[in-house]
């Protein structure tokens, strides 16, 4: 399963490099990716990134004891979804 959101700008090969990198490695079952700002100004980025993000990736790693998934950009293995 590829999830990201309906604004999102994924790169030409966004799904192919996820499906080579999932078929190229048997023991990753997930792959997750940043939110990247678009179409605002560089304060408003750096403030969302700076008051968000990285809280966000920090604080649930530290509350789950392992890197979260981040719903906006992520793929997840069909057996590991159904698990």
């Amino acid at each position: 399963m590829l999830r990201c959101d309906a604004d999102s700008r994924p790169s030409a090969d966004w799904i192919k490099s996820i499906v080579d990198l999932l078929e190229q490695n048997d023991d990753v079952i997930c792959v997750t990716g940043p939110g990247v700002v678009y179409d605002t100004s560089a304060i408003k980025k750096s403030l969302i990134n700076g008051l968000y993000m990285k809280p966000y990736f920090l604080f649930v790693a530290l509350a789950i004891g392992q890197k979260p998934l981040f719903g906006s950009n992520m793929a997840i293995t069909a057996s590991a979804w159904k698990q």
